[in-house]
């Protein structure tokens, strides 16, 4: 079906959201086992993935106002309490040396740009969607380079709305001025991003959580 708008999800849908992830926490992980050479920075490593792992699938991104360095340093003084060193000071040096790390590791997925380059060319008007905070979205869509392909960029904490909420969907539909079944969702959830766009009215050209972006030539 030839859509006239196509709304993407960001992290792990356009970009290795998670393998950033999980490089950044082995970095810093061993820079807190440098500092405290008792610790296994293995064991660290997984502990930081799980806790903060917890954090972001709970996390309301309407709700949640602290900045996103002092979310990151709670993580980090979790994280060394848990191994017996409640240590503010190092905490505070882990949370800027993640937040370094992630500010560089992030990359697109090798069939992002051809996708959207495509979809560009036939006109589609392109929404990106995300339920980050723009305190990190904004500076990760520049860095991706991604702003000269997207019409709109809707970002939860700046709408007061995320997914699941089915109002953020039509929020998406009347900036790309279509109805539900003119535009398609495509995203890596298959609930947040897939089962709620759905109940909006918005196919998902896969028929579910995507596998490639380089199958979606052909049906979008």
């Amino acid at each position: 079906m030839p859509y006239r708008a196509v709304f993407f999800d960001l992290d792990d849908t356009l970009c290795d959201e998670t393998n950033a992830w999980r490089v950044c926490s082995a970095g810093t992980a061993a820079l807190a086992a440098q500092r405290l050479p008792a610790l296994d920075p293995a064991a660290v490593t997984a502990f930081f993935l799980d806790h903060s792992d917890a954090y972001w699938r709970a996390m309301d991104p309407i709700s949640e106002t602290r900045p996103i360095h002092a979310i990151r340093t709670a993580h980090w003084f979790a994280t060394l309490e848990a191994f017996g060193h409640p240590d503010n000071a190092l905490a505070e040096e882990l949370a800027h040396d993640y937040g370094r790390r992630r500010a560089t590791e992030l990359a697109l997925f090798p069939d992002a740009l051809p996708l959207l380059t495509a979809l560009r060319a036939a006109g589609k008007a392109l929404v990106l969607i995300t339920n980050g905070m723009q305190s990190t979205h904004v500076a990760r869509i520049a860095c991706l380079g991604l702003e000269a392909f997207f019409d709109h960029t809707v970002i939860s904490d700046a709408v007061g709305m995320a997914k699941p909420d089915p109002r953020l969907f039509r929020h998406a539909l009347d900036l790309a001025h279509c109805a539900p079944h003119e535009a398609a969702m495509v995203g890596d959830n298959p609930v947040n991003d897939i089962a709620d766009a759905q109940a909006a009215g918005i196919p998902a050209p896969t028929g579910g959580e995507i596998r490639a972006l380089s199958e979606l030539h052909s049906r979008l």
